[in-house]
């Protein structure tokens, strides 16, 4: 009698599996009725992403989900994830664990928002923008005000159009109204959308300004304030950092991109904010892609023998003060990042190395140490980052 239930089961399940479209999980805290293949959600965090170091949160990403195998799939910032389905619903997430990578979800289920989404690129454009492109190359406008919550309320009963002839290889956004587009033949163009804000046709500029060349990777995308990340055809990580991205000039923090993991062959990468990246596999091992020239109209070194993203573990710090002095130089360090004015050579003082921080602490006497972050505040508050002292 078992077994002949077992078989009549079989068929149902086996249906199941292949029909639709929308192979959604059906908890997104990992437990799905349909298993797959391929569809694994992981969470990584690259703490080296100021200055392109290989610092990463820990030795290995974190998995937060499986069953996502969706068309498109983007961030909403402060952990909200957009994903669209096969047949072109759009569905809203939140994560509340991403800081930690924790599988802390807001909901058992994700909230479905649209429907229709059938374009050829999509990418978010901060504060509830999404850009869309349709399949003759027009460039729309969307702003979804339901955007913290996963309601389904939208700025206007209808999309603005806000450009056309947008057929690009690549599409991402830079903050700030800049979206970076990749041609056909690897050119990198930069565009400033100073309409962002309520879908009006204002440019910066009456064309876009060409900030490289040789752009040919598998995938790209923004990593906030300037930076860039790419995935070469055989799966290297590269970080780059563009300091001409108020204004469109052909200015990099560095002469050639610095590689900062490989193995990144992945289905589906988008950045989540605070150095948080999603990534989506796939065991199908599917890629493409060709050449692997930087920015600057030279070929990016290849340096052989590098691991998959590795950090090196540090024990919780006993002294909280020190922990603190810490923290206060790294993000005293950061705001030279974000402030083009601000910006420093990276050396003892300037730097976002927690652990050279909290052991000169350690032994360092109280007036060096709030000398040290005296003389940081000084330039901060010169330079403009700073309204006050901290």
């Amino acid at each position: 009698m078992r077994k002949r239930l077992i078989l009549a089961i079989a068929p149902i399940v086996m249906a199941l599996a292949i029909a639709g479209g929308f192979q959604n999980p059906t908890s997104v805290h990992g437990d799905s009725y349909v298993p797959a293949a391929d569809g694994d959600l992981l969470w990584y965090r690259h703490d080296g992403r100021e200055d392109g170091t290989r610092r990463w949160a820990y030795d290995a990403p974190r998995q937060i989900g499986n069953g996502w195998n969706f068309k498109h799939l983007f961030s909403g910032g402060d952990g909200i994830i957009y994903a669209v389905t096969a047949n072109g619903d759009l569905l809203w997430y939140r994560h509340d664990g991403r800081e930690d990578g924790t599988r802390r979800w807001a909901y058992d289920a994700p909230r479905q928002i649209g429907n229709g989404w059938n374009f050829k690129h999509l990418f978010y454009g901060g504060d509830g923008v999404i850009y869309a492109v349709t399949d003759n190359g027009d460039l729309l406008w969307y702003r979804h005000d339901g955007r913290e919550d996963g309601t389904r309320r939208w700025a206007y009963d209808a999309p603005r159009q806000i450009g056309n002839g947008w057929n690009f290889k690549h599409l991402f956004y830079g903050g700030d109204g800049v979206i970076y587009a990749v041609t056909d033949n690897g050119d990198l163009l930069w565009y400033r959308h100073d309409g962002r804000e309520d879908g009006t046709r204002r440019w910066a500029y009456d064309a876009p300004r060409q900030v490289g060349n040789g752009w040919n990777f598998k995938q790209l995308f923004s990593g906030g304030d300037g930076i860039i990340y790419a995935v070469t055809a055989n799966g290297d990580l590269l970080w780059y950092r563009h300091d001409g991205r108020e204004d469109g000039t052909r200015r990099w923090a560095y002469d050639a991109p610095r590689q900062i993991g490989n193995g990144w062959n992945f289905k589906h990468l988008f950045y989540g904010g605070d150095g948080v990246i999603y990534a989506v596999t796939d065991n199908s091992g599917s890629s493409g892609a060709s050449s692997v020239p930087g920015p600057l109209e030279r070929a990016v070194p290849k340096p052989g023998g590098l691991e998959a993203p590795r950090q090196e573990q540090l024990p919780p710090p006993e002294n909280p003060t020190c922990r603190n002095y810490a923290y206060r130089a790294i993000d005293q360090y950061k705001l030279t990042i974000k402030y083009a004015k601000c910006r420093v050579n990276s050396d003892a003082r300037w730097n976002a190395d927690y652990k050279g921080h909290y052991n000169w602490c350690l032994t360092a006497p109280q007036a060096a140490r709030t000398n040290e972050l005296k003389l940081r505040d000084d330039h901060l508050y010169r330079c403009g980052a700073q309204s006050k002292y901290d």
